[in-house]
């Protein structure tokens, strides 16, 4: 029995059955140095380490390790990372700065508040962007800042014209973060951007100060973004085109311009609730047009229309 890792107790010079059986009468092998002579597949309990062994042969094995030796992929399928690497990914992925915890290029949850600068003419993607003298060139390269989940405050702000579209996808503000993205220059004229692109953001995000030269703003499948100061100044009266075209969202507009007989429609909302505030323009059909269900509520200014003022359609209210 000792061999196997039990040995039995004295309990006199014979044991009965009931001895034998009784777990009492046994206790297991065990002590500070392996025994000396051990057979193959022998227990042994290390008081000084607190783990079991098995000998295999030829040495000690711990059994918290499965009990079996060092060995090669041989015996895994699909292949086990060697070590040196797994560690050097495990410690990547442990650091959000690197961008791993997020989607595609995008870093995943803040860690702190930040500020990002852009400009055009001066700077640079190399960039760490973080100061004005220290700027990026682009905004595809700012945006690839911005987790998805924003938990603390964050800004990016435009040091002078960009002739780029300002596209924000997929960010959500939680535990009180927010995000404000905005020209530089509070006073009109505000800084150009070819136009604003808004799709499936959640929570405090702000676009300010900014004139649109290319095309409309758009705003989709989003709750609770905000643009303030943004002025529709391209020009483009086509029977299709909006200043504002919002849809699926709920969100606010305030004191921004639709252009003068530069688009149809200053602001089209479809199946949207929209709080529009001091806003202004005048659309070549209808200054603010609430379609497919949509809630406009107005506050103060309101854009105007040279068909009418305002337009309803398909079960959509202005009030």
């Amino acid at each position: 029995m000792a061999k196997s890792g039990f040995k039995h107790i004295d309990v006199g010079p014979e044991l009965t059955k009931t001895e034998w059986e009784n777990e009492e009468s046994h206790e297991l092998i065990h002590g500070t140095s392996f025994p000396a002579s051990p057979a193959e597949r022998q227990l042994f309990y290390r008081d000084d380490e607190h783990k079991w062994h098995i000998y295999n042969g030829s040495e000690w094995v711990w059994l918290g390790g499965g009990g079996m030796e060092t060995h090669g992929n041989e015996y895994h399928s699909p292949d086990f990372e060697e070590e040196g690497v797994a560690a050097a990914q495990i410690a990547t992925h442990a650091t959000l700065s690197t961008n791993v915890h997020g989607i595609q290029d995008v870093p995943l949850f803040s860690t702190e508040a930040k500020t990002y600068y852009i400009d055009a003419v001066s700077g640079d993607d190399g960039n760490g962007g973080e100061s004005s003298g220290d700027a990026f060139k682009t905004w595809a390269k700012a945006e690839t800042m911005l987790p998805v989940f924003i938990m603390h405050d964050y800004e990016v702000i435009t040091l002078g014209n960009l002739s780029e579209d300002i596209f924000l996808e997929g960010r959500t503000t939680i535990s009180g973060g927010s995000l404000s993205i905005k020209g530089d220059k509070e006073t009109t004229p505000y800084y150009t951007v070819n136009k604003i692109d808004v799709l499936s953001c959640f929570g405090d995000i702000r676009i300010q100060y900014f004139r649109t030269t290319t095309d409309r703003t758009f705003v989709g499948y989003s709750m609770l973004p905000r643009l303030d100061g943004v002025r529709f100044i391209h020009h483009d009266a086509s029977a299709t085109s909006r200043a504002f075209d919002l849809e699926a969202c709920i969100m606010g507009l305030r004191d921004c311009n639709v252009g003068t007989d530069k688009a149809q429609d200053g602001i089209f909302a479809t199946n949207c609730r929209l709080v529009s505030h001091d806003n202004s323009g005048n659309a070549t059909r209808y200054g603010i047009y609430a379609n497919n269900s949509a809630v406009i509520a107005k506050r103060n200014g309101q854009p105007t229309g040279t068909t009418a003022n305002e337009y309803t359609a398909f079960g959509g209210v202005i009030r």
